[in-house]
């Protein structure tokens, strides 16, 4: 048996075909133009757009949180009273207590005490002028020895007693005195019991 010329023969017009057979255009499983699909899980064409859920959730809290801090504010702003009583107030100008809290310093002994202690240098100057180490001793606060001043002074005679005073608190007054050979030494005198002394 002989096979017919040109071999077998296509569904179309007796044309060959050498190969798999495809529907014709606008049959079944063909769909031309846009959104081609070539079959099952081909998808021709655009993507779809986004969704917008998630945005659209996330605008929807952003701004309830914004509106829970405004109320919040409001509330703070325009309430002056707790469940505890009014909210107290400070005043800048308070005074202090002040066995707590010293601001100032006493003030220096007066002018007329400022000569007493100088009067009372003076007498002590006029000891160590004179070498008298019990009177000089006699003159200072402790009375045990004629100090610091007198071991300064002694070999360095004659001394005096300069007008101005050193310094001037409110429970001493710093003198100076002159001597003979380098400069001014310093001589301390105390208030002590309304009298006065020199430092030892």
């Amino acid at each position: 048996m002989s096979m017919p010329q040109g071999g077998p023969q296509g569904p179309y017009n007796g044309g060959y075909q050498g190969g798999p057979q495809f529907p014709p255009p606008g049959g079944p499983g063909y769909q031309g133009g846009p959104g081609f699909q070539g079959g099952p899980g081909f998808h021709g064409g655009p993507p779809a757009p986004p969704k917008r859920n998630t945005a659209l959730l996330v605008s929807l809290i952003v701004v309830g949180v914004v509106v829970a801090v405004g109320a919040v504010m409001t509330i703070l702003s325009v309430t002056d009273t707790t469940e505890f009583g009014p909210i107290p107030t400070y005043s800048s100008t308070a005074t202090a207590d002040p066995s707590v809290l010293v601001t100032t310093t006493p003030p220096p002994v007066s002018a007329a005490e400022v000569e007493q202690a100088k009067a009372h240098a003076e007498r002590y100057l006029a000891a160590v002028n004179a070498k008298d180490e019990t009177t000089a001793t006699s003159l200072t606060c402790k009375k045990e020895r004629p100090g610091p001043a007198y071991t300064a002074i002694v070999d360095r005679l004659p001394a005096s007693l300069l007008p101005e005073p050193y310094m001037v608190e409110s429970y001493r007054v710093v003198l100076s005195v002159k001597i003979s050979r380098g400069g001014p030494v310093l001589m301390e005198v105390y208030l002590e019991g309304g009298k006065w002394c020199v430092f030892t």
